[in-house]
């Protein structure tokens, strides 16, 4: 399988990830995580299996890219710039900043941080983890296959819709408050 093939089956199984969690109302939080997950099953060739032993490394890339943590291992000078090492150090750097700044600045969290964050969480926490690889199994995986492009497209306008409806009502409420 070449890249282009790789990155359209990537596409196409988080289309019906998410298509599946609409039509499940699950949040999209848990769409990018069951997304997440699905490309690590694969790629691990141990299916949901990877899952079932801690993944210390799979940990610490995700606290070297959230900033909180620093590879250990001295690196020669190319490494630290161009180096596989050194972008995962570079980018956590960027990413603690942006963080840093969009909370300070602006009291907010950048979504990139609060996914890295949930995926430390199923890799932490235990009974997290099992109960998302639970909804995963029994309310995503079954399903996924049945998704066409057709019922894809129409989950995320049912969506779309449904999503319009509650801050519809959400601003109806806030209205009514005044």
């Amino acid at each position: 399988m070449d890249h282009s093939d790789l990155r359209d089956a990537y596409f196409d199984d988080a289309a019906r990830i998410y298509a599946v969690c609409a039509d499940e109302d699950l949040p999209d939080s848990y769409a990018r995580l069951f997304t997440y997950i699905r490309v690590r099953a694969s790629e691990s060739g141990k299916g949901l299996g990877y899952f079932d032993t801690p993944q210390p490394e799979a940990a610490d890339a995700i606290r070297i890219m959230l900033g909180e943590k620093r590879l250990s291992l001295p690196l020669p000078a190319s490494q630290k710039r161009f180096g596989p090492a050194g972008f995962m150090i570079s980018m956590g750097e960027k990413i603690a900043d942006i963080d840093n700044r969009a909370s300070t600045e602006h009291g907010i969290e950048t979504p990139l941080s609060s996914e890295l964050r949930l995926r430390l969480r199923l890799y932490e926490d235990a009974t997290f983890r099992d109960h998302v690889l639970q909804l995963y199994r029994e309310r995503i995986a079954p399903f996924e296959k049945d998704y066409s492009w057709d019922r894809v497209r129409s989950a995320f306008r049912e969506y779309r819709m449904k999503k319009a409806r509650r801050e519809q009502e959400t601003m109806r409420i806030m209205e009514s408050a005044e």
